[in-house]
């Protein structure tokens, strides 16, 4: 009876063991299903925590190695996720499905690798299929992802030949994906290659008809060949097949318009612009065009067709105040700067627009009296005093400025204008002070340097001045080249800061100018001509096309006696901005000083091909009149004038050299117009 009794109580122990060991397996069991769960509704924060949990307490089946690395990849923890796959392998070798997890964790950092796991496993799945959950075309398209990536990481650190060829690895297995055909074209035009490109393009659009960034890249890799027809041919097929494409439509205006094939391109974008009125690209276009053409007034009409659809556009009612300015309408403009200040919420940048063309037009009261409203604003006292100041209203002026600095006490600008005006009334003690102020504050304004100096003993007074020269002229050769740049984007008017700015960048220049002249004057009386020629000739060669700089210098020279150092820094000159006749003149009057008058003669010349300034003419009549060859020259001339292609100065000039010549028939016939 007790064995009976033994045996079933061990039953019963060996029974509870197996249910308890059932009953973990089904808690681990739903704790995976739990995981998997968390993950399908993108959660793998809370996956990761609870597969890590499961291994910490034993559970390293290839489920959870596989679930826990998946959640980390999910995560951006490449490096984790690959080492628990490791972990894994080491455990389970040759798993298929941990091995594909690993090439996934090393894709980035190490795509070769990736790759040739990736590889491995595409044979052993062909040769011996089983049955994960990861299939041969899964793996080929993961590898085509790899290259892909691997290209574009080429592509963007200008590895462009290893991108393309990384790119067609990735075709070969990824033939239909675009995204890869695109980054092949990239590459090879990036390379350079654009035959090439144009041809797997061609090869791709087979596939691919509609794609848009294929079609752009086939229109660019024909314009790169210079094939500009051809790409308009094909927009032009694009646009009949797909009216809709707007971004086809504008490249093929666009491209008109570089064809010069202009009014078929203005007819295409009015066209457009009556089905897209609120299209801002279109009107840009059409402004381009006719800027392109100089045409004012069309850019007038669609600035104010912009106006009425885009209402509230600040810049577009600029922009055609601007266009008025141009057109030299500066009531008009003034009108649209007056509807900006009674609307707009800040007026001061208006204001000095408006005051700059009022000043332009020597209207200084006007522009004075439009500021004393809007006095109360930030910043307007010191427009004031500048307006007073243009005004000859001296006083007025001083009261602005100086109510402006008992705010701004450190501005170096303002300080600048108060010595100005302490200058225009003659109060040269207060105007000493207030550059002194200006310097320390850190202008750098001859008139300020010139003040701080004084207070130097000599030795350190040359070195302030020279360091002066040096920064104004660094300065005024920026403020040269943008003065060059403005006068050929206004086009009319001359520079455009002029319409902008009360104190309008050519009379800054000019000031700037006079201010570095008293500077190198100061300097030559503390140390000589000839100290102060060597120092500025290295300066001048630094700023070779701020012309008038290098004549200041190269006049300085020859005042020393070193008319080889002037001759060289005026050809410098001359190489530097072959258009400028200052160094041209300059080089004939030394080499007339000379004595080479054949040399003086081919000088004055070239001068006369830049400039019709009547010193040219005169030099010209009196050296050839010299050399007994005034005749020729009067010849010369005379072939020209009839020619009806000469300046309009040579008339005079030739009437006379042909006085002077003694042929006064000749010169009666010019001048009552008989010739």
């Amino acid at each position: 009876m007790r064995s009976v009794i033994l045996a079933i109580a061990g039953g019963c122990i060996i029974l509870l063991t197996c249910l308890t060991h059932e009953l973990h397996a089904q808690i681990r069991d739903n704790r995976l299903n739990q995981a998997e769960n968390h993950l399908q509704r993108g959660a793998p924060e809370e996956a990761a925590a609870l597969l890590s949990n499961l291994l910490d307490e034993g559970n390293h089946s290839p489920g959870v190695y596989e679930m826990l690395a998946e959640s980390l990849l999910q995560l951006g923890e490449e490096r984790r996720a690959e080492q628990v796959l490791e972990k894994g392998l080491e455990r389970y070798p040759g798993t298929l499905i941990l091995r594909y997890h690993l090439a996934r964790s090393l894709q980035f950092r190490e795509p070769e690798k990736a790759l040739h796991i990736l590889r491995e496993l595409e044979t052993d799945l062909r040769d011996n299929p089983v049955n994960i959950a990861v299939s041969a075309s899964d793996i080929r398209w993961y590898r085509g992802l790899i290259y892909s990536h691997t290209a574009g990481q080429y592509l963007e650190n200008g590895r462009f030949e290893e991108s393309a060829s990384a790119y067609r690895q990735a075709r070969r297995l990824l033939p239909d994906s675009a995204s890869v055909h695109r980054g092949l074209v990239v590459s090879l035009m990036r390379a350079g290659d654009f035959d090439t490109a144009l041809e797997e393009t061609e090869q791709s659009l087979l596939y691919f008809r509609s794609d848009p960034v294929l079609r752009r890249l086939r229109i660019q890799a024909l314009l790169e060949l210079g094939e500009r027809k051809q790409a308009i041919n094909y927009l032009g097929e694009l646009i009949k097949a797909e009216d809709e494409q707007l971004e086809l439509t504008l490249t093929y205006g666009r491209l008109l318009v570089e064809d010069q094939q202009t009014e078929k391109a203005a007819e295409h974008f009015e066209s457009l612009l009556q089905r897209y009125p609120r299209n801002r690209d279109l009107y840009e276009s059409l402004l381009d065009l006719n800027r392109s053409h100089l045409n004012f007034e069309g850019q007038a009409e669609l600035l104010r067709r912009m106006s009425l659809q885009f209402p509230g556009d600040e810049g577009i009612v600029l922009d055609l105040a601007g266009i008025y300015m141009l057109q030299g309408d500066q009531d008009a403009a003034i009108a649209l700067y007056d509807s900006l200040i009674a609307t707009g919420s800040e007026p001061l940048p208006l204001l000095r627009r408006k005051t700059a063309l009022l000043m332009r037009d020597d209207r200084y009261d006007e522009a004075y009296t439009s500021l004393l409203p809007f006095e109360h604003i930030p910043g307007a006292a010191y427009e004031l005093a500048y307006a007073a100041f243009r005004n000859r209203m001296p006083d007025e002026a001083l009261n602005h400025i100086n109510q402006y600095l008992s705010e701004n006490a450190g501005d170096a600008g303002a300080l600048d204008l108060l010595g100005r005006l302490h200058q225009a009334r003659s109060e040269y003690t207060e105007a000493e002070e207030a550059y002194m102020r200006a310097y320390r504050a850190g202008s750098d304004t001859p008139d300020a340097i010139l003040a701080y100096s004084r207070q130097l003993p000599d030795h350190l007074r040359a070195d302030t001045l020279l360091n002066g020269i040096q920064k104004n002229a660094a300065q005024l050769s920026v403020w040269r080249a943008q003065l060059s740049f403005e006068s050929q984007t206004a086009l009319r008017g001359g520079a455009l800061s002029a319409f902008l700015e009360p104190y309008p960048l050519s009379e800054r220049v000019k000031d700037r100018e006079a201010g570095v002249e008293k500077l190198v004057g100061e300097l030559t009386r503390i140390a000589g001509a000839a100290e102060t020629s060597a120092l500025l000739d290295p300066i001048a060669k630094n700023h070779l096309a701020n012309t008038p700089f290098v004549l200041l210098a190269g006049s300085l020279h020859e005042q020393a006696g070193f008319s080889g150092r002037a001759r060289d820094l005026y050809m410098g000159a001359i190489a530097a901005a072959a258009r400028q006749p200052g160094p041209h003149l300059a080089l004939a009057r030394l080499t007339e000083r000379e004595g080479d008058m054949a040399g003086a003669l081919l000088w004055y010349e070239r001068a006369l091909g830049i400039s019709a300034e009547p010193e040219i003419y005169s030099a010209l009549i009196r050296l050839h009149r010299e050399a007994g060859t005034l005749g020729s020259l009067c010849d010369r001339w005379l072939v020209q004038y009839r020619s009806g292609r000469a300046a309009p100065e040579l008339r005079t000039h030739l009437i006379e050299a042909l006085h002077k010549a003694g042929r006064y028939g000749e010169a009666r016939e010019i001048a009552t117009g008989n010739n």
